[in-house]
């Protein structure tokens, strides 16, 4: 267990389950569904396509946080890591609300996802995180807070896109199923909606975690992201069950002109 979290007071106990969760539970669930995204057989279909392109990104999530949680427990283990690690939680935090918005998205608009719209997202993304880094480690009075507002600000503006991006998304997807279908079909997918906006509200809890690092805004934070990932990710693996019963309105050519914004 390293120093981060170990403050005078805490309970052994609290200790030993926070150890276990951060360590252990959080890091193998991850890992265990990222490998299910992408090696669980998608049934072949040419409708699944959207499907398969938000698996796989859904995978690449899940992955890429199992690595960050690896990578955060050995910077919690070095000295004065402190800001560091705060920095990192927001980098985390902003690259699977980017991986999850777009994945989402594509669920709900089949024709979303090109490569070059990925790329360029991404990149959006990238950027001013290696930017605020940059200024982190510089040489000048105050750098590393400089650095750290920065990376928060860019967090709080770009989540605040992301929910306005994916509510335009969803209200097009509404419209669609509306002009489709006259019972609860076109509720099928509104587990995706509730989904974004509940890791929404663990993205906020990851700024939280972020900016007041404690014992008990880590225990929160796992428990909430073991909850979640967990739901998530079987919703998500079901998805190709649920998605043939709305396949029509999802394939058609007359898919949203928001598609080529």
């Amino acid at each position: 267990m390293s120093s981060f979290y170990k403050v005078r007071g805490n309970p052994p106990m609290l200790d030993l389950i926070n150890h276990i969760l951060i360590s252990y539970t959080l890091p193998g669930l991850v890992l265990c569904f990222g490998l299910c995204f992408f090696f669980i057989i998608v049934p072949d279909r040419g409708g699944l396509r959207g499907y398969r392109m938000a698996r796989r990104m859904m995978g690449c999530a899940y992955l890429f946080y199992f690595a960050a949680l690896l990578v955060q427990s050995f910077v919690r283990t070095m000295p004065s890591s402190t800001l560091l690690h705060s920095m990192i939680v927001i980098v985390i935090g902003l690259l699977q609300a980017f991986l999850f918005t777009f994945a989402l998205t594509t669920l709900i608009d089949v024709k979303f996802f090109t490569w070059r719209r990925f790329v360029r997202e991404f990149l959006l993304v990238l950027l001013p995180i290696l930017v605020c880094f940059l200024l982190f480690s510089a040489y000048f009075p105050h750098a590393e807070w400089v650095g750290f507002l920065l990376l928060t600000l860019f967090y709080l503006v770009k989540m605040t896109y992301y929910v306005l991006h994916f509510r335009r998304r969803y209200h097009d997807y509404e419209q669609r199923m509306d002009n489709y279908f006259s019972d609860d079909e076109r509720k099928r997918l509104k587990w995706a909606n509730r989904s974004f906006f509940t890791a929404l509200s663990i993205g906020i809890l990851a700024l939280l975690y972020g900016l007041f690092p404690s014992m008990l805004t880590s225990l929160l934070f796992a428990l909430a992201v073991i909850i979640y990932y967990t739901i998530f990710g079987f919703r998500f693996l079901n998805y190709a069950f649920t998605f043939q019963q709305i396949e029509a309105a999802m394939v058609d050519d007359g898919m949203s002109e928001v598609n080529n914004s």
